[in-house]
């Protein structure tokens, strides 16, 4: 009971604190309103026991994000509490739920007029539940806070044209200008009543006669339009669905219908290529208007053959310029007259000089027909009938003309791709752009550069591990080089002034020498071996070998060989009389010391261990050139019969001021 009394007056100073601090604010001429728009208390009231608390919510079921106000009524005895009155509001879980003056999950505000509120929000989905406590009165709520549902997709009710044909014109919608003309529009989401629309984009805009109308057709009929200027024009067509209702919806064909007259005069604007070689065979698109199919065109008196026509636009292939001349007499080069006649209507036009016959593009000569892979070569191409704008070929490799003229033309040769070690040769070619018309002349080759090992030296004898130097040409930065088989690792690679280089390698230690055979002697020594040296282009692949063009020496040292190794010794054991004894009798053996390395060695000492029983002799001779040996006698002492000892004898030399040693396995037995 203490201990709640206690309780009790502790919440009631928390809530005189409160509203202390509460009407301090309240006297400051700049503090703020009280948040949530209740009055700061006028002074402190000590929260009463057994109060009633009845707890609402402005809603108990919103959107994610949205305020929801949760309102305590406080009364005592059916009255309300004091103003002043200390209300707890505690959200749990918190989650992501807060109050937004406190940014918790808990808060205190003060009564007045018995009522207390605070204002939450959640940003996720999920249950809030509110306890309000008025001192030892406990009361909840909750508050759901639900995702807002996703819109229900409204279907598309928008017109769309997906073709439009012509029942009784051409297929590239051309029509009469007096209209009547029947059109078939295919698309979706058509509905009565439909508008039809021709518009001439120059403020004429007529209505279309709709015979029938479906949810993906409509069948209409063109209006007419008078053709004032020129022999054509063209409409857009649009199509209106719930003509003149609140739902009416428009949608504009990508194909404009042409209305055009029918009888055309021809008439030619220009024509390109404006040339061509006198062999004839040049494309000619010939632009203009009113133009009609049949129609013949002609280059001077001769009839070019007619490949495509439209209103504004036909190709021919132009004839050769042999037959261009009325009395056949051979006109080779030079400009002719184009004319185009519409055969229905007998209606031509004709563009004097309007194309130019030129010599044949030929080529004479090409110098120089070689240059390196990287290309940058300055070639002259000599000839006749040269076009600027001009395609220039070297090597099967476009080429950069910087110079044309009619008999001379210079370019720069590009780079072609390098396929290993080959050479790259192709043909050199001249097209006039303009024309099409094209020469090809003697083949140009692109040169590979090849390594060339042009010596090799050293600043002493090429042994293992020795430093030696390639000189060669035409090496690229990361170079492999080979003796015999053997990688070689490389050290530096250097350009010389000249355009040699020099490059400087190590003799590996794993490289295989020749050997002869030590004879009776055992082993084998090493011999002087030469080698190709192989030197390959990494950027090429282009190998260069100098055949025998290094000779490895074996390291300058001896080498001690050993043989037999083990040695193996037998004694025989005295005897004791009767009969008469036989005294013991040691034994004896000889190993061979040769020298299998590549320079002499003298024999410093011989060391056996143990001795007794092991003893041995003095070599037979102490300096070894390659392939000599020395003898070496070794004593076993014989001990009791079965008796077994293992020992060593431990050869000492030195070679090039150098010492070595091995080792001699003595096995003895006494029998």
């Amino acid at each position: 009971m203490t201990s709640l009394r206690r309780q009790k007056w502790m919440f009631a100073l928390l809530a005189l604190v409160l509203l202390f601090a509460a009407g301090c604010k309240s006297e400051s001429p700049t503090s703020p309103g009280t948040t949530g728009g209740n009055p700061p208390p006028t002074g402190g009231t000590p929260p009463p026991t057994g109060a009633s608390v009845v707890v609402t919510t402005s809603s108990s079921n919103v959107q994610v994000g949205s305020q929801v106000t949760v309102t305590a009524t406080v009364t005592e005895n059916n009255a309300p509490v004091p103003n002043g009155t200390a209300v707890q509001f505690t959200i749990t879980p918190q989650g992501a739920a807060s109050f937004i003056d406190t940014n918790s999950n808990t808060t205190i505000r003060t009564t007045t007029g018995g009522v207390a509120t605070a204002v939450l929000t959640s940003a996720t989905a999920g249950t809030a539940t509110i306890t309000v406590a008025v001192n030892n009165v406990v009361k909840q709520t909750s508050v759901k806070f639900n995702v807002a549902p996703s819109p229900t997709p409204q279907p598309n009710t928008l017109p769309t044209i997906t073709s439009v044909t012509c029942s009784t014109c051409s297929a590239t919608l051309t029509g009469k200008p007096q209209g009547g003309d029947t059109i078939i529009i295919n698309g979706t989401n058509f509905r009565s009543p439909v508008r039809v629309t021709f518009d001439d984009g120059a403020g004429h805009i007529k209505d279309a006669f709709v015979s029938s109308v479906t949810a993906t057709q409509i069948v209409a009929t063109t209006p007419p339009f008078s053709i004032t200027t020129g022999q054509q024009l063209k409409a857009t067509i649009k199509v209106f669905v719930s003509a003149g209702n609140p739902d009416e919806a428009s949608v504009a064909a990508t194909s404009q219908f042409t209305f055009q007259t029918e009888v055309l005069t021809p008439t030619v604007i220009t024509v390109a290529p404006t040339s061509g070689p006198a062999t004839g065979g040049t494309r000619v698109t010939i632009i203009g208007d009113g133009f009609q199919a049949p129609m013949q065109v002609f280059f001077g008196a001769a009839e070019a053959q007619v490949v495509s026509i439209t209103f504004n636009q036909v190709v021919v292939l132009s004839p050769p310029a042999r037959d261009t001349s009325d009395n056949g007499s051979g006109v080779v080069t030079g400009p002719v007259d184009l004319r185009v006649l519409n055969i229905n209507s007998n209606k031509s036009n004709t563009l004097a000089a309007a194309f130019r016959y030129t010599p044949k593009a030929v080529i004479t000569a090409v110098g120089p027909t070689e240059g390196p892979i990287v290309g940058g070569t300055r070639v002259q191409i000599d000839g006749t009938g040269f076009e600027d704008p001009v395609a220039v070929v070297i090597g099967g490799i476009a080429a950069q003309p910087i110079k044309v003229s009619g008999t001379q033309i210079i370019a720069i040769t590009g780079t072609p791709v390098i396929a290993g070690c080959s050479d790259v040769s192709g043909p050199t070619s001249v097209t006039n752009i303009s024309t099409g018309d094209s020469a090809i002349g003697v083949n140009f080759t692109f040169r590979v550069p090849k390594p060339v090992v042009l010596g090799v030296t050293s600043g002493g004898a090429i042994v293992p591990g020795a430093s030696f130097n390639v000189l060669a040409l035409n090496v690229s930065s990361f170079p492999i080089l080979k003796i015999g088989t053997t990688a070689v690792p490389i050290t530096t690679v250097s350009q010389n002034p000249n355009g040699t280089f020099n490059v400087v390698a190590t003799v590996p230690n794993n490289v295989v020498l020749n050997t002869q055979s030590c004879g009776s002697g055992g082993g084998t020594a090493p011999l002087a071996t030469s080698f190709d040296v192989v030197l390959t282009n990494a950027d090429t692949s282009c190998t260069s070998t100098l055949t025998n063009g290094i000779t490895v020496n074996p390291a300058p040292f001896g080498k001690l060989f050993l043989t037999p190794n083990p040695l193996n010794l037998t004694a025989t054991a005295a005897t004791v009389a009767p009969p008469p004894g036989t005294p013991a009798v040691n034994g004896s053996g000889f190993f061979t010391i040769v020298n299998t390395g590549g320079a002499p060695l003298t024999i410093t000492g011989i060391v056996t261990q143990p001795t007794p029983p092991f003893t041995n002799g003095p070599p037979s001779q102490t300096n070894l050139a390659v392939c000599e040996s020395a003898l070496v006698q070794v004593s076993y002492q014989a001990g009791s019969a079965g008796q077994q000892d293992v020992g060593t004898s431990t050869v000492s030399a030195t070679t090039n001021a150098t010492n070595i040693s091995a080792v001699e396995t003595l096995v003895g037995s006494t029998k």
